[in-house]
């Protein structure tokens, strides 16, 4: 189902859909975003809002909305996908500046943080995956003469000599997903070759 889930009406239909469709939610992958870039200096407040809104409002839409169907399976799991950007700060160079991606993925790793404490009681864990840079087609929506520069930043800080790829965060994701996690909630896996140690 096409949904944009900004919106907390399409949102919750989402959400109704996949639990009309599956006879239930057991977990929630919150995965979508789109963002703006930029220095606070130049961002405009169309930017900075757009950014919120398809960052954080949608992972809080979705969330909330499911949440009673999780409570009512007896408990599940929430992986929400941050960034190392939450973390390191907005750039890697002067190339691509991140001041609002930065701060929503710092806010969704608070976000992950404050549900777990407040959903452990139901049993419904809830994790975060921050990713370093990943080989997805959403780099190639980007200019090349402000990618690159990004990628050869990312290679030389981190310790795995390589980008990313949609399978190192699928695993991680699927850990959480599994009972083989059913112990670990309100944590941050960063899936980054090891640049937040660098």
């Amino acid at each position: 189902m096409a949904a944009d889930l900004a919106d907390e009406h399409q949102a919750r239909a989402w959400i109704e859909f996949a639990t009309r469709s599956c006879g239930g939610v057991d977990i929630l992958y919150n995965n979508a975003g789109a963002c703006r870039f930029g220095t606070v200096s130049e961002m405009s407040a169309q930017d900075w809002t757009f950014t919120l809104r398809n960052e954080l409002d949608l992972v809080f839409f979705s969330t909330k909305h499911a949440v009673p169907h999780l409570k009512r399976r007896g408990g599940g799991s929430i992986i929400n996908v941050s960034s190392v950007a939450g973390l390191t700060g907005s750039t890697f160079n002067d190339s691509l500046f991140q001041f609002a991606h930065s701060t929503t993925k710092g806010g969704l790793i608070a976000m992950t943080r404050t549900l777990a404490a407040e959903l452990g009681r139901d049993d419904i864990r809830v994790n975060v995956i921050s990713p370093g840079i990943i080989e997805t087609p959403a780099l190639t929506t980007l200019p090349k003469e402000h990618v690159q520069p990004v990628i050869d930043a990312f290679l030389a800080r981190t310790v795995i000599k390589r980008m990313g790829r949609a399978d190192d965060i699928a695993y991680c994701a699927l850990y959480l997903a599994s009972d083989e996690s059913t112990y670990v909630t309100g944590q941050n896996f960063c899936v980054d070759g090891g640049v937040t140690i660098s």
